[in-house]
């Protein structure tokens, strides 16, 4: 884009990468396409004298032939060597520490002295540059000001500095290496705005009705995500990735503190983190299977506890991990042909809804159904001389790739009823359901049937549960016994 009014100077940040700048195009067509990193781009002749003062502390700025090109190939990761008549614009300062290219007499007879610059340095550099054919010659244009150092960056390869890829090559390039069956268009991250979706190989915006899987909680490029403040945070914690499980962080500690301040309901005051939903409901069944154990007074970790089950409901999702692949039952090529514990599945009662938005099945006699199949796997196993087997009863609260399938209120408050009487724990798992999707933090509030456990993900972008008091009816739980539920990144700081 042109950012003055005329072609003399074109403005960029992200450009198309690893290209070569020195090309004679000057009339400021197809700029983006020669230029990498982020900065200024001079597309036409000038002349301007170095101002050393805008870099940082203690490196040389003196004068460099243009025409040099070898000076791309020691260009730093995300830098901007521009080779037309004598800008040159750095992120980062040469691979080897400094750049050092002695003229060249195939344009002007003229002496120049080297331009050193120091590993790490960063700012805009201009350098001169004379011929007598130059319609600006003598004439000092100066169209920025030299930007400010931040000294001793660490390095990056150039190779690797920013993304290339073509939008046309994407689907190729994928196919080369991996089963690539998902939607006909490449998404751009920055056109990218609201609810629409830009395509960068078409050019079209779609509407997305898709969210990511129910994971879009903003829409793309929310103005509050472009705040200098948080993106500087952002860029602080995307360079590490460390183990919240064991090293802590104030950054850390400020998403729990919101998190458990704003979102947890009341009372529900243990918190695990974690990357996937999936994993999210797995740990939270791990839970209940230490919790029923301890209840049975099964404390040795040699005890066996294979006689331990999860009730869950048909056209349940609740993800492809190992313990989840027993309770999932959509379609049978997410779970067929992977080994699978036998638990119990019961009958799932959801509503249907006439065109006017009023139920119009016999749902209370399919809630009398499955709570009688509930009953009667209990009462069979009492039987056979061991009452308690349940360790918990596993339902989403509305069925999302079921079938958008709706319980009501009074067939979750009788399994809330059931859980008590069967001392067992209720785990409702709001992957997708959670965090203000409707209208509420949780989904679960709307039915006034409080459960034990909770599993998150999806549009908190961190995944994980949150428990109730009655895990603490057993002492040494999962939230208070150290390693008996972990995770090395703990959720990531970065999605935090």
């Amino acid at each position: 884009r042109i950012v003055d009014g005329h072609q003399r100077a074109a403005g960029f940040e992200f450009a198309k990468g690893r290209a070569r700048l020195g090309e004679d195009n000057l009339a400021g067509e197809g700029v983006e396409h020669f230029a990498g990193g982020r900065g200024v781009l001079q597309v036409d002749h000038f002349h301007v004298e170095g101002r050393p003062e805008g870099f940082g502390e203690g490196e040389a700025v003196g004068k460099a032939h243009p025409h040099d090109r070898r000076r791309q190939r020691l260009a730093g990761a995300g830098g901007l060597f521009a080779d037309p008549f004598g800008l040159v614009g750095f992120e980062q300062a040469a691979l080897d520490g400094e750049i050092e290219q002695r003229h060249r007499s195939d344009s002007t007879a003229e002496s120049f002295k080297p331009c050193v610059l120091r590993q790490g340095d960063a700012g805009i550099l201009p350098t001169p540059f004379t011929m007598p054919s130059c319609p600006f010659l003598g004439r000092s244009t100066c169209f920025l000001t030299p930007q400010t150092a931040a000294p001793h960056r660490p390095r990056r390869h150039p190779e690797f500095a920013m993304t290339t890829i073509e939008a046309t090559d994407v689907h190729e390039i994928l196919k080369k290496h991996q089963l690539t069956d998902g939607m006909d268009i490449v998404l751009d991250l920055e056109q990218s705005t609201g609810p629409w979706v830009h395509d960068s190989r078409s050019g079209d915006k779609f509407l997305d009705c898709f969210t990511c899987y129910a994971s879009w909680p903003l829409g793309y490029n929310h103005p509050g995500l472009n705040e200098a403040s948080f993106e500087k945070e952002l860029l602080t914690v995307a360079k590490a990735n460390p183990s919240n499980c064991d090293l802590y962080s104030s950054h850390m500690a400020s998403f729990v503190d919101a998190f458990a301040t704003h979102v947890s309901p009341e009372g529900f005051d243990h918190h695990f983190w974690i990357a996937g939903g999936s994993l999210a409901v797995e740990n939270c069944m791990k839970a209940a299977f230490d919790w029923k154990a301890r209840k049975l007074g099964r404390t040795n970790f040699h005890d066996n506890v294979n006689d331990l089950t999860i009730v869950h409901f048909d056209h349940a999702f609740h993800g492809r991990s190992g313990y989840t692949l027993s309770v999932t039952n959509t379609l049978p090529d997410k779970v067929g042909l992977f080994p699978k514990f036998n638990w119990p599945r019961i009958s799932s009662p959801a509503c249907e809804f006439d065109h006017d938005g009023n139920i119009c099945n016999d749902v209370e006699a399919l809630e009398r159904h499955a709570l009688a199949e509930l009953r009667a796997f209990h009462e069979s196993w009492s039987r056979r001389g061991n009452y308690k087997h349940i360790a918990a009863i596993l339902i989403e609260p509305m069925q999302c790739e079921g079938g958008d399938r709706t319980f009501r209120p009074e067939f979750l408050r009788a399994l809330r009823d059931f859980a008590h009487e069967a001392e067992c724990l209720l785990i409702f798992d709001e992957v997708q359901t959670g965090f203000f999707g409707s209208g509420k933090p949780w989904y679960w509030q709307h039915s006034g049937a409080t459960p034990d456990l909770v599993a998150f993900g999806k549009k908190s972008q961190v995944c994980g549960m949150y428990a109730g008091p009655r895990l603490d009816e057993v002492e040494d739980n999962v939230f208070h016994k150290s390693s008996r539920i972990s995770s090395t990144w703990g959720g990531g700081l970065t999605d935090m």
